[in-house]
């Protein structure tokens, strides 16, 4: 990558190393290595309306923002241990990493402030739950729910061998 940036206050050292590695991977899974080395990419760990997002900021530019304080329990209402909630925040990224692809490769576009997939606007209103049932219909995000899955396996298998060589 031209620019990796990662931000955020009082972050441990295992997340930082984790996301570093997630975003590698799942870039290097779903893009041909001369296009992960023209992107520019920082991650934001910060409060934020969302658990994820990802910005188009322009050629190559993109911003994730996660909102690591929202990751605290499942959907359950069970709290995660600590390393299991570093494990959530891993796979969110690379989610998020899977929009970068679909941004890359014309599926997701902004215009007008709106976003399109494959050149359709889904709007989703109504109330909160409605709202987030719809949203989780989106085809972008079945697609990015698809993709995390196997950045997740690939993240495991490289983060095992790191361990393994004494990296991490």
């Amino acid at each position: 990558m031209r620019r990796f940036k990662i931000t955020g206050r009082h972050l441990p050292q295992t997340l930082t190393t984790a996301a570093t590695v997630m975003a590698a991977v799942a870039l290097n899974r779903c893009m041909k290595r001369e296009d992960v080395d023209n992107l520019d990419l920082v991650i934001r760990f910060k409060h934020h309306t969302d658990e994820g997002e990802t910005f188009f900021l322009g050629k190559n530019k993109y911003e994730i923002i996660v909102d690591h304080h929202r990751i605290t329990h499942d959907s359950w209402g069970r709290e995660y241990e600590p390393d299991e909630r570093i494990a959530k925040i891993v796979n969110l990224i690379g989610h998020e990493v899977a929009h970068i692809w679909q941004y890359h490769k014309g599926d997701l576009t902004i215009k007008n402030k709106k976003l399109y997939h494959k050149g359709i606007h889904y709007h989703v209103n109504g109330d909160t739950e409605t709202r987030l049932q719809r949203y989780m219909d989106l085809p972008f995000e079945k697609e990015a729910r698809g993709e995390e899955e196997g950045h997740m396996l690939a993240f495991l298998i490289k983060w095992k061998q790191l361990q393994t060589e004494g990296i991490v």
